[in-house]
């Protein structure tokens, strides 16, 4: 089953993308995006909103949505941790992505970044990214749309190769792939705990 297409839904329109199993899109309500993953016909995700307009994601939760092969989903989502929280969310196809949605293409992450983090090495397939920063052996898997990646960090503060320590991260990407400003927070929080911004050495 592939998933792209624009969508017609109780919530907004949305606009999905899919390659491989990995799905990322945008919808036209408080700037969101949406990135997960789809395994038979159930996609199991995460989303961001800029709701109170502070120039920065500021608002995330979860969704899951059952796909059906008459072109419609059904599911939904929630604040935070939860996935039912803010209701249902269904939808039906209406469209192709270029019928109705203007087209920008995906930042190539891959590269050397110094970041207020130290150094940061990221390596990117399709929409999925990975790499490590020169902090506490952080690592990063995210996924990135056009030129938003979203994802999860990891630590290793004890230096025993647990990871005990991680939370959520956004990035923006300039237009040029040359800089981006971000914000990263613990747990669920996008932002909690700071800026994170950098400049592409390589």
């Amino acid at each position: 089953m592939n998933v792209t297409g624009t969508w017609d839904t109780n919530y907004a329109r949305l606009y999905l993308e899919q390659k491989s199993s990995t799905v990322v899109g945008r919808y036209d309500k408080n700037n969101g995006i949406l990135e997960g993953v789809l395994e038979g016909n159930i996609l199991i995700g995460d989303w961001y909103e800029s709701r109170f307009k502070l120039g920065s994601f500021d608002t995330n939760g979860n969704f899951r949505l059952t796909f059906s092969p008459n072109n419609t989903f059904t599911g939904s989502r929630g604040l935070n941790e939860s996935f039912t929280n803010e209701g249902v969310w269904t939808g039906k196809k209406v469209g192709t992505l270029s019928e109705f949605a203007n087209q920008i293409e995906t930042i190539d992450t891959t590269g050397t970044w110094n970041t207020n983090f130290n150094l940061m090495t990221l390596r990117q397939t399709g929409f999925n990214v990975s790499g490590e920063f020169d902090f506490n052996n952080g690592r990063i898997v995210a996924v990135i749309y056009t030129d938003t990646m979203t994802g999860n960090w990891y630590q290793d503060i004890n230096k025993d190769g647990t990871y005990e320590t991680k939370g959520t991260l956004i990035m923006k990407f300039s237009k040029d792939g040359n800089s981006f400003k971000g914000t990263w927070g613990y747990g669920e929080s996008p932002s909690n705990g700071g800026l994170w911004n950098g400049t592409r050495l390589t």
